[in-house]
């Protein structure tokens, strides 16, 4: 009861904090400055330094924050989230079907816009702590609706993996692809698809197809809507949410291509930026020493055979019998070493309940009372931490060629920071161009001399006006030769 009354009060006071902050026009310092993740090669960068991290899974913010009286609960998940020190949460921007509580997309193309505010609510939150987000599109299972929802709506689909091909079903996910990725939010006015807080979009959270063992019908799905995806915003991180199972690899049914998924060929595509593995001993019947292997071998093929960052998206273990958490807390451990052993780049484990949430799947996390889990789960924010350099040293450029590295930070707010080089003395050019290249002010037009140097824009034009929400291109000239980039303002 002591523990129940002193939490209460702390939410209470935390929701009233993040409430004010949530109503306000700008965004946190922390969250201006965050920039968009992106890949380079087998690891995550973000403003050009590597970026590692230890996250969680929370699936049900959107649906609690759609009720005001509940709204405390979610403060209070991403509230611990923060404090435990973690940096991506993943959570459901989906929940089909006008029988779902709180449904979101209540029949095709229709949708509840209380329950988009809830969702609203939950990426501004997240922002305002300086946290980021997963948010897949649809489940594979029917929990929130998922794919069969979609197949019973349509008139010409009859079964589960009809998703996948079905014209109607096909037709309905883009456009709720479409309807999340252009959503303005009502708190901070930012549009999702420029919205640096969302870190990655996921097709699905573990698609199967079990009815074709070849895999080219979930294939031809994750490379089309992938592309889908990166034609309306090239700016995310998109990924496929699968669970890591292999095709022709060996006889266990999570080896031979029986559930219509390969590991390799599924993450091959271009248009996805990193794999995911999950990893579920209890459910699966899996030891300790399957469970790990399982994961090696993902995180040796990301590296060698797919060349792309790999992250440990959902994994979690039952309590012991009696509620203790020791067999836990030792696959916690062998999953994080796992991870640091074998180049993984990011974990988010399951899951992460606030306080009065029932356990009802044996798997919940609850801080700060599973304190030997939570000190396991720290130790890798300490580990990934290191991993992951906050300040931008001053970058080192080729001898010889004109050079622009970066701007940071990138989307901003109000004020970014322009990196170059000039390779020889003479007279320099740097303007800032809209999209249609009409220049909206000159930065720099005078003569320097040889070396790196750097300027900042402050989002006004060259009367002094204050320029609107939008892609802008930053374009240096010296000599004969002319440099351009692209940078992102965000209001």
């Amino acid at each position: 009861m002591h523990r129940t009354f002193i939490r209460a009060l702390v939410t209470s006071a935390l929701f009233s904090i993040l409430l004010s902050v949530i109503v306000a026009p700008t965004r946190s310092t922390a969250v201006e400055t965050m920039g968009y993740v992106e890949v380079e090669g087998t690891h995550f960068v973000l403003n050009g330094l590597p970026y590692y991290y230890t996250g969680s899974n929370t699936y049900y913010l959107m649906v609690y924050a759609a009720e005001a009286g509940l709204r405390s609960y979610v403060c209070e998940v991403l509230s611990e989230a923060s404090e435990m020190g973690l940096k991506v949460v993943r959570t459901w921007a989906f929940n089909d079907g006008d029988d779902q509580w709180n449904a979101l997309q209540t029949s095709p193309r229709v949708y509840n816009e209380r329950v988009f505010r809830g969702l609203d609510y939950v990426v501004h939150a997240a922002d305002s702590l300086g946290l980021r987000l997963i948010l897949p599109f649809v489940n594979n299972w029917d929990d929130y609706g998922g794919m069969n929802r979609y197949v019973a709506w349509s008139p010409t689909a009859s079964s589960h993996d009809d998703f996948y091909t079905d014209d109607s079903c096909r037709v309905w996910y883009k456009n709720h692809i479409h309807t999340i990725l252009n959503r303005v939010n009502v708190y901070s006015g930012r549009v999702y698809r420029y919205d640096p807080a969302i870190f990655a979009w996921e097709l699905g959270n573990e698609p199967r197809c079990t009815s074709d063992n070849s895999g080219d019908k979930l294939q031809g799905w994750i490379e089309e809507m992938s592309a889908y995806i990166k034609s309306v915003d090239p700016y995310h991180l998109v990924t496929v949410g699968l669970e890591g199972f292999y095709a022709d690899a060996g006889s266990s049914w999570w080896l031979n291509g029986s559930q219509g998924c390969d590991f390799i060929r599924n993450h091959q595509t271009p248009t996805v930026d990193f794999c995911t593995a999950h990893n579920w001993p209890d459910n699966w019947n899996w030891s300790y020493s399957t469970s790990m292997n399982f994961i090696e071998m993902q995180c040796d093929d990301a590296e060698s055979i797919i060349g792309k960052p790999i992250i440990l998206e959902e994994f979690g273990k039952y309590r012991d019998n009696g509620g203790g958490t020791t067999t836990r807390d030792n696959f916690f451990s062998g999953y994080y070493s796992t991870l640091a052993g074998h180049g993984g780049d990011g974990s988010n484990f399951w899951i992460l309940y606030h306080d009065d949430y029932t356990d009802y799947d044996g798997y919940g996390v609850y801080y700060p009372d599973d304190s030997s889990t939570i000190a396991i789960i720290e130790a890798e924010v300490t580990r990934t931490d290191g991993l992951s350099p906050t300040s931008v040293p001053p970058p080192s450029f080729p001898e010889g060629q004109l050079n622009i590295i970066f701007n940071v930070p990138n989307p901003f707010n109000p004020l970014t920071t322009i990196h170059y080089y000039i390779p020889r003395d003479g007279r320099v050019v740097l303007e800032v161009c809209n999209v249609s290249g009409r220049r909206v002010v000159c930065l720099v037009n005078e003569v320097q001399g040889k070396g790196y140097h750097r300027v900042d824009w402050d989002g006004k034009d060259s009367h002094g006006a204050t320029v609107e929400s939008g892609v802008y291109f930053y374009r240096l000239s010296a000599g004969s030769e002319t440099l351009s980039r692209k940078m992102i303002l965000l209001r």
